[in-house]
């Protein structure tokens, strides 16, 4: 893939780049600029403003400055084919990173009332109304310490991924990496007749990595979804979610593993109300290995903590988070107890279990009510 990077944009690179600027918004006749708004001087102007290139090429931009306590964004634009990619949320993260790195509480910015594209992108984001006159809404962020998760995109997995991701402020989709011999990438486990057994979805491995693995034959569907009716037809909340799930593995069952999970953790998400904003691993094209590859996504994002699994700590470096300013904390989770379609309880079960039984709303709150994470000594 392609690299991106980002960096400081500096006046006299702006000087010598500003055509290639306004190719990148050249195409949105609203933000029409003459060049003297380009290159104005304002406070801290050339510190906090970012450029986005891919191998070379300018294919983003975002003018900032200071103002009090805050960084005000001006101005923030991607060229026309990289709409969509999530690089628009690249470059906020990009500019909430050096605004963290310096000391500022927040980032605000104002956006025509009728631009609708806009605040939704803003507001998945994290950013919230601040004020309004008659044409404008200021939005803004707090920049809180950024808590940023890291993990596989597994097959329908269990409550204990749904922790993490609730729990993040970014979460980012390791998919570039070598898969497990016996990862949960292609199966989960779900309930049948009082234990806990696997659904496995066949892969062509290829090269090994996940996000290059593609499903093997068509079979698997039928057999999974005949699985989930046989043992789940009676839970109560089957009738109303089942329909819609099982449409997904049809939709995704053919093609990249990884994209069947994301679209499916993506759906167990929102019916449980998480909205962490999530990007893949693989857009970053990182070459750095182990702890020091997490470090280097949670910079990539703008995080200021890892927030790893309940094992982590058998295999991580404490040391090589602290020396890069990163605080280190552990999930914990483990379920509790709820409702199943049989009087023995069983833990580890792929969240669909406890959705079918008990529903999201309820699901949910198991989740909230799991201890918070924390460092250890």
């Amino acid at each position: 893939m392609s690299n991106l990077n980002f960096s400081v944009l500096e006046k006299d690179q702006l000087e010598i780049r500003l055509p290639e600027l306004r190719a990148v918004d050249a195409d949105v006749e609203w933000m029409t600029w003459d060049d003297a708004a380009y290159l104005r001087d304002l406070p801290r102007k050339w510190e906090l403003s970012r450029l986005a290139e891919r191998d070379g090429a300018v294919v983003g931009y975002a003018l900032c400055s200071e103002k009090g306590d805050t960084v005000w964004l001006h101005r923030i634009a991607t060229g026309r084919s990289m709409r969509g990619s999530g690089l628009g949320s690249e470059l906020l993260h990009a500019v909430e990173r050096g605004a963290r790195e310096r000391g500022f509480a927040k980032v605000s910015l104002k956006t025509p009332t009728a631009n609708t594209d806009a605040r939704r992108f803003y507001e998945s984001n994290g950013y919230g109304e601040m004020g309004r006159d008659s044409e404008h809404v200021q939005l803004g962020k707090v920049l809180k310490p950024a808590v940023v998760g890291v993990h596989q995109p597994n097959y329908l997995p269990w409550l204990g991924y749904f922790y993490k991701l609730s729990r993040s402020d970014t979460f980012v989709i390791l998919d570039d990496v070598l898969a497990p011999s016996r990862g949960y990438f292609n199966r989960s486990k779900v309930l049948v007749q009082g234990q806990g057994r696997w659904m496995t979805v066949p892969v062509h491995r290829n090269d090994g990595y996940i996000h290059h693995m593609t499903t093997a034959d068509g079979e698997w569907v039928a057999k999974h979804l005949g699985t989930l009716r046989h043992n789940y037809q009676n839970a109560p909340f089957y009738d109303e979610l089942m329909p819609e799930l099982g449409e997904l593995i049809e939709r995704h069952s053919v093609g990249r593993l990884a994209e069947l999970n994301e679209a499916l953790i993506s759906h167990v998400a929102g019916l449980l109300g998480i909205t962490t904003p999530c990007v893949r691993s693989s857009r970053f094209a990182l070459e750095t290995k182990g702890d020091q590859r997490l470090v280097d996504l949670v910079a990539a994002v703008g995080g200021s903590s890892y927030l790893s699994g309940n094992g982590g700590d058998n295999y991580q470096e404490a040391e090589t988070f602290g020396a890069a300013g990163l605080e280190l904390v552990y999930t914990g989770f483990t379920s509790e107890p709820y409702g199943q379609q049989h009087p023995e309880f069983v833990p580890g079960l792929s969240a669909v279990d406890a959705l079918f039984n008990i529903g999201p709303a309820a699901t949910r709150q198991l989740i909230d009510d799991a201890p918070a994470p924390q460092q250890r000594s």
